[in-house]
């Protein structure tokens, strides 16, 4: 695995060059067909069990399965949704270039059986206005699927984000399983859409009109009356009929890329702007995740070892497969701070990109996995925006180191860790939709709405107790070493 270390004396001469050189800026090269495969990714965030690996401190909401994903346009925030069933469902929105989480976000559900309890936060996306948008599904996934706006850049009390809006897209107290995977906004003329893919039971795609975002209107004008059925006849591919639809991209005209898979096999599909007509298909493993990059598109397959295949975005010819591997991967902290990386990645659930650099979301599987976010420059800009983001993590992980050493005696490995259990006695397990086999979920407790968990402490002490036995197993000597 490849590392790169820093010295601290060079800390100062990096912040000061963040504020001096520009916001990523935009570059049309497409990347050649051949180097797909020789790409290096950049750990730009990590955490396990709700300790940001990064700065070493605990998440104030959000925990772990991070299914939802999206980055600002200008790169400086990446926003993760983490599913994690004990009523700890929220959206974290971390720093690019340092890691740290400075603001939170999450809904607290105002009908049904579940009032209180805190939706899933599945798909995720941004506009250039400063607007984050996400599809929420209900929790347990039945009766309601909601997508909020919601403004990124404000903070309010508790570091809670700004809600704009909330806005249901689809009703039935008698559905037994439905909810919200892939998401996104596209601005089609003048107009600004947003897209959500629901699946389960049903397969459906909606577009709204979200021009105003505090008055998001269903746009009728799309498929039969604002949204299409993407189970029926029409969308069926040689492997029959979709069975789930999962995420979703859009280019610059309107055209739709959708990543499913049906009765007897999987792969991405091309729609025509208002959605009614294939424009063509192409089989793949499990397709899952979708990003256009200039002339191609990308499709992951979900499960474990998670390659990434490249398309011809016209006509869909495959042109390279690449996978992230411990051989391509670039840890960018010092050495005596090393993150953890587990090969194979367990699921490329959603990609982004912007500014030249391709970002790519590894959902782990439940509490003492990983939730990781790596980075790869596609461009000379975008190269250049990677390494300077990972120049800035590795000062900062030395700074963290030389804090630590001077303030916190040398740390006991202790004989034995036990394992976290929820207000329900029952251990932490991810969402039945997370992508692996889990065990069943634990009960959710209900919150009292407009109310947020209490607070915890920061620094590894506290960490350390909400680590399962698993976790601490997992990561081992790593986590315990960052408090020496």
């Amino acid at each position: 695995m490849k590392k790169r270390a820093m010295s601290l004396s060079v800390l100062a001469a990096l912040i000061a060059a963040l504020i001096l050189v520009p916001v990523m800026s935009l570059s049309s090269a497409a990347i050649a067909d051949g180097d797909w495969a020789s790409l290096d990714f950049t750990v730009l965030m990590q955490q396990v069990n709700s300790i940001n690996m990064a700065d070493n401190e605990v998440l104030e909401y959000g925990k772990y399965c991070m299914r939802g994903f999206a980055v600002s346009p200008d790169g400086k925030y990446l926003f993760g949704g983490f599913l994690n069933p004990t009523n700890e469902s929220a959206i974290v929105r971390f720093d690019t270039e340092t890691g740290h989480a400075g603001g939170y976000w999450y809904y607290e559900q105002t009908e049904g059986e579940k009032v209180g309890t805190k939706s899933y936060p599945k798909g995720l996306d941004c506009d250039d206005r400063g607007y984050l948008y996400a599809g929420l599904a209900y929790n347990p996934n039945k009766i309601d699927v909601n997508f909020a706006i919601i403004k990124y850049d404000e903070n309010g009390k508790d570091d809670l984000l700004k809600t704009v809006s909330v806005t249901n897209i689809f009703h039935d107290p008698a559905n037994t399983k439905i909810g919200v995977n892939g998401v996104r906004v596209r601005i089609v003329g003048s107009n600004y859409y947003f897209y959500a893919i629901l699946n389960y039971d049903e397969d459906y795609l909606y577009r709204f009109n979200v021009t105003t975002p505090e008055a998001p209107v269903l746009d009728t004008g799309f498929g039969d009356g604002g949204r299409i059925v993407l189970s029926s006849d029409t969308y069926k591919v040689e492997t029959g009929k979709i069975k789930d639809a999962n995420y979703i991209d859009v280019d610059d005209d309107g055209t739709i890329y959708i990543a499913y898979t049906s009765d007897s096999g999987a792969g991405l599909m091309k729609l025509s702007e208002d959605g009614k007509t294939v424009l063509g298909n192409v089989e793949q493993r499990k397709g899952y995740g979708v990003c256009l990059v200039d002339d191609t598109v990308l499709c992951s397959s979900q499960n474990s070892p998670c390659e990434i295949n490249v398309y011809d975005k016209n006509t869909l010819r495959q042109l390279a497969t690449f996978n992230v591997t411990t051989d391509n991967t670039v840890i960018p902290l010092d050495e005596s701070l090393e993150l953890m990386f587990k090969d194979p990645v367990n699921s490329l659930v959603t990609m982004r990109y912007t500014g030249g650099v391709l970002y790519i979301a590894d959902q782990g599987a439940n509490g003492s996995d990983l939730d990781q976010v790596f980075a790869t420059g596609l461009t000379d800009e975008g190269k250049a925006e990677v390494k300077r983001a990972a120049d800035v993590l590795t000062a900062l992980g030395a700074s963290l180191q030389t804090t630590e050493e001077k303030t916190t005696a040398k740390a006991e490995v202790p004989d034995k860790t036990e394992p976290v259990t929820t207000a329900g006695g029952e251990q932490p397990t991810e969402p039945e939709d997370a992508g692996t086999t889990a065990a069943p979920s634990a009960d959710v407790t209900t919150a009292v709405p407009g109310t947020g968990p209490a607070k915890q402490e920061g620094g590894c002490s506290s960490a350390a107790a909400l680590i399962p036995a698993a976790a601490m197993l997992a990561l081992g000597f790593a986590v315990l070493k960052r408090r020496r």
